[in-house]
């Protein structure tokens, strides 16, 4: 679940994620998005396209997830920063 958030529209939370973004731009004119931690930054660029709005995220114990996963999971790179 970690690997697929962090994969955004690639992730198996697509459907989801674009009810989200769409429900966002009806009712909502954000200036900014506050994404709470680093392990949804997968939503970020979709944010940012669909809405026009600067995004920012909190850092807050996100070693402590990436601690626990198995090592292929751990060392692998899933998405490319905006």
């Amino acid at each position: 679940m970690t690997l697929s958030m962090l994969l955004g529209e690639d992730g198996k939370q697509k459907d989801e994620l674009s009810q989200m973004v769409n429900w966002i731009v009806e009712h909502s004119k954000a200036d900014v998005i506050h994404i709470s931690n680093a392990l949804l930054l997968g939503l970020a660029k979709t944010l940012r396209e669909k809405t026009g709005a600067k995004i920012i995220c909190s850092l807050q114990d996100e070693d402590v997830w990436v601690d626990v996963m198995e090592t292929p999971f751990r060392k692998k790179q899933c998405f490319n920063p905006f």
